[in-house]
């Protein structure tokens, strides 16, 4: 009987013991991912961010430089998407105000695959600044995670909805602090300037 107990209280040890590794290991795997999704998130929150403020460099920072964005018929680099995007919306836009809802994110290993629903408000220039443009569709992102960084490797735009509205039934809010470069208030919270001005 002596021999028998300490056997078995070893064996009832051993087994609670490799549970407790296992949910150890399945709490860390768990973490990861969920620190993973946040970096994701905060990649794509940059390229928004960087379009809204005309911020080339921290546009480009959120694409790998071999990545490629579709962009509804546009077609830009990763290396160059920065510098090309920012000036087109420069041109074309008075302003733009984009905003990310609903995600889904799947993170496999080194690569994710990530679905943002968004809802854009702009005030196209060919319009003489008459009208507001509401767009809503969906970013269909891969990223893949290098030398640490994750970073969108590919990216195809779906719209699924565009609506020019009358801006004369808007309220004028009068001058604001808003601004599309490194004035704009925003920058002394969260960075600094790191675009390239006009």
């Amino acid at each position: 009987m002596s021999d028998t107990v300490p056997t078995m209280v070893g064996i009832v040890v051993e087994t609670i013991g490799g549970s407790m590794v296992d949910a150890a290991a399945d709490r860390d795997a768990a973490v990861q991912i969920l620190l993973d999704k946040e970096a994701i998130r905060e990649v794509i929150a940059r390229a928004v961010r960087g379009v809204d403020r005309l911020d080339a460099e921290l546009l480009s920072s959120a694409f790998h430089p071999d990545g490629v964005d579709d962009h509804h018929g546009f077609v830009y680099s990763g290396a160059t998407i920065g510098e090309e995007l920012t000036r087109a919306e420069r041109e074309s836009m008075l302003m733009t105000s984009l905003h990310i809802t609903t995600q889904t994110i799947q993170v496999r290993g080194d690569r994710a695959g990530v679905e943002s629903y968004y809802l854009g408000v702009h005030r196209p220039a060919a319009l003489d600044g008459t009208r507001r443009l509401l767009s809503s569709g969906r970013m269909l992102d891969e990223l893949e995670r290098r030398d640490g960084e994750w970073r969108i490797s590919h990216r195809e735009v779906v719209p699924d909805m565009a609506r020019l509205l009358p801006i004369d039934e808007e309220i004028d809010l009068g001058d604001q602090p808003s601004r599309r470069d490194g004035a704009d208030p925003s920058y002394r919270l969260v960075g600094e300037w790191v675009g390239r001005p006009e």
